[in-house]
């Protein structure tokens, strides 16, 4: 059987306003084709053809950005405003909304600037995420009996709002609800309130004070304080409150935004406390800090932006400082720990800029990422034996610090601890193994540095924009990652131990007065931009074991003057790789039986070649005595008569019986 398709029904317009039917006999006001401007007045119902409609919504982005538009009349029989649907409508002054309304979506007002007050009908149960959010010209809201929820951000923003009353019937208050309404006075509570979100108030500059109803079961105000019914946490600190406030005793907590930026001047906090949450005390205008000693747990940004404090002392219940918790304040010169603190989180003291010394206690094992970044009047630190992870950024931009000494117990530097420290001079490394990436870039005052035995990898941009001025990696380095020695501009010497086979991409970027350069003899790839821009590098030699030249890798480098090829048989190289180089005047040396294929070869043909290399006919290897030499072809044949100027595998062994295998050319 063929099912018949019914006809889609089509939108229409009727007296400048555009409508979609939603049924057969009900529609909603939709956008239409150009945004709609002055006084609109919304029909109760509307006809297309011989069709009546009952306009029941308001749609979706109805009325968005409608620039020009001053009022809106909504008829009776209207039970639904759409998302969106008033948004950003900033001259719009006049709208009443029928008693028929039951839902009001998410944004339905969002920044309607110019609504000065606002009934919400009798019916609604919840106000969506923001559907207020930065009406700046409300000063007075209704809300209805029914109310249950208010959702995220509803009230946001509304800087002109003085006063709000929650009905008894409403048990759930959003997150961030009336955040940044700054003229916001007083708040009622009624007797259903059961919970709210994170800092519902925060940023209520004006606030005086909370009242509740004396039958809520959660909530209480004490001298228009808001704490829990039990008087265990106090909840929210209204900020004009008082200039200075004692908590009482009993008082276990600080919740989360409680002081939020209040201008409160001191504040006592009781024996007992144990907790102060998220931004607790965050940006209050504290002049000094207590702490209790029965202080146990801090939220991330507890005493952020206390910029009026010079000094804490933090009590010996503590075991780890809370994400953040100092960070930016401003003034906070010293800070004594106790024995019991055994991490420093990510960005504890982030932008103390005051910050001078810090001595870390034995106890701690670990220091966050970003801890200490930014404490630019930072000069000394000095750190436990336990501490065996610094994170990434810990110590960067600290512009003061002059020297650092790595603990015993540490053998990673993280990346980018030390990042931008412009001052510092001198580091003992200690017993460190592996240095990460950025560790050090743009140290500029970091002129030497003596790597100890310990070290097995350098990773990449490691020692990049330093000053380092001569470096010896040691033979324990496994690797030396890419542009880790880059932009080094006052580096002239640098050796790389015999086992670092591959000049890592940019390793010596822009090392504009590098000239002496020592690497392995075995020596197999020469990575892209090794050398690019080096622009006083003279003379480089090409072991016998190099395969690869990768794009750029001389590029720039204007002094070179001679190559010493031991390379038998040209590599194909991309132009680039010597770019830059006025290869007339720079003479490649190679090897006498290399010299025409050289000649032939596209880049290398380009220099001045000269089949003049020699080498030794042995290698003094560490002085041991050689007992016998075995000769072999590159096809591994042996030769028992090796023909001089060619390149063989020779085994070589020894009276204390090791041997070794290498390339020789044969003299």
């Amino acid at each position: 059987m063929v099912m018949a398709t019914l006809p889609a029904r089509a939108s229409f317009e009727s007296n400048g306003i555009t409508f979609n039917p939603l049924t057969d006999s009900t529609a909603e006001v939709v956008a239409g084709a150009t945004a709609y401007s002055g006084d609109i007045v919304i029909p109760a119902t509307v006809t297309n053809g011989t069709t009546a409609y009952k306009v029941v919504q308001i749609g979706k982005k109805a009325f968005a950005k409608c620039n020009d538009l001053t009022s809106v009349s909504i008829p009776e029989g209207v039970t639904t405003i759409e998302q969106w649907a008033f948004n950003a409508d900033a001259k719009l002054t006049a709208i009443k909304l029928p008693s028929t309304v039951t839902t009001i979506g998410n944004y339905a007002f969002y920044k309607c600037s110019g609504v000065t007050s606002m009934t919400v009908p009798e019916g609604v149960t919840t106000l969506g995420n923001y559907t207020f959010y930065a009406c700046n010209g409300m000063t007075q809201v209704t809300l209805p009996s029914t109310l249950q929820s208010l959702g995220l951000g509803a009230f946001y923003g509304c800087k002109a709002l003085k006063s709000i009353s929650f009905p008894d019937k409403m048990t759930s208050l959003g997150k961030m609800a009336l955040m940044g309404c700054s003229a916001l006075e007083t708040v009622h509570f009624g007797a259903a309130l059961e919970s709210m979100g994170m800092s519902p108030f925060a940023a209520c500059s004006s606030l005086k004070s909370f009242t509740v109803d004396e039958r809520n079961q959660h909530y209480t105000s004490i001298d228009g304080v808001l704490y829990s019914k039990n008087k265990t946490e106090l909840v929210v600190f209204p900020a004009l409150n008082a200039e200075s406030y004692v908590i009482p005793q009993g008082v276990t907590k600080v919740g989360d935004f409680a002081f939020y930026r209040a201008p409160v001047k001191t504040v006592t906090l009781p024996e007992g406390l144990t907790t102060v949450g998220e931004l607790g005390l965050c940006g209050a205008g504290l002049t000094s800090l207590n702490l209790p000693s029965t202080l146990t747990t801090t939220g991330p940004f507890a005493f952020e932006d206390l910029d009026n404090i010079t000094e804490v002392t933090l009590p010996g219940s503590l075991t780890d400082m809370g994400r953040g918790m100092f960070s930016n304040c401003d003034k906070l010169e010293k800070v004594n720990f106790p024995s019991t603190i055994t991490y420093i989180e990510l960005s504890t003291f982030l932008d103390c800029i005051s910050l001078k010394e810090i001595t870390l206690p034995e106890s701690v094992t670990q220091i966050g990422g970003f801890a200490f970044q930014g404490c630019k009047s930072l000069e000394r630190v000095t750190l436990g034996n336990k501490v065996s992870r610094i994170d990434p950024y810990a110590f960067s931009k600290c512009t003061s610090l002059k020297a650092f000494a790595m603990p015993d117990s540490l053998t990673t530097i993280n990346e980018h601890v030390f990042w931008n420290d412009s001052s510092l001079t001198s580091v003992d490394f200690n017993k460190v193994k592996e240095i990460g990436p950025n560790a050090f870039t743009s140290c500029v005052s970091l002129k030497s540095i003596d790597l100890p035995k310990s070290v097995s990898t350098i990773e990449g941009f490691a020692f990049q924009g330093t000053g380092l001025e001569q470096v010896a990696v040691p033979a324990t380095v496994e690797s030396v990652g890419e542009y880790a020695f880059s932009r080094c501009r006052s580096l002239k010497s640098i050796s790389l131990p015999d086992n670092i086979e591959t000049l890592s991409n940019g390793i010596f970027w822009d090392d504009s007065v590098l000239t002496d350069v020592k690497y392995s003899k075995t020596l197999s790839v020469i990575g892209e931009n090794a050398f690019l821009d080096c622009i006083n590098l003279g003379h480089v030699l090409l072991p016998e074991s190099v395969i690869g030249i990768e794009k750029s890798a001389f590029e720039g480098c204007k002094s070179l003057a001679g190559i010493d090829c031991l390379v038998p048989e040209p590599i194909a190289i991309d132009t680039t790789v010597f770019a830059g180089v006025d290869k007339s005047k720079c003479t490649l040396h190679v090897l006498p039986a290399s010299a025409s294929a050289y000649k032939a070869a596209d880049v290398w043909k380009d220099f001045l070649i000269a089949g003049d290399y020699t080498a030794v006919d042995e290698l003094n290897v560490n002085a041991k005595t050689v007992a016998s030499r075995t000769y072999y072809d590159l096809q591994g044949r042996q030769s028992r008569t090796p023909v001089p100027g060619t390149v063989n595998i020779v085994k070589t062994a020894y009276t204390d019986g090791t041997t070794s295998t290498a390339k020789q050319l044969v003299k």
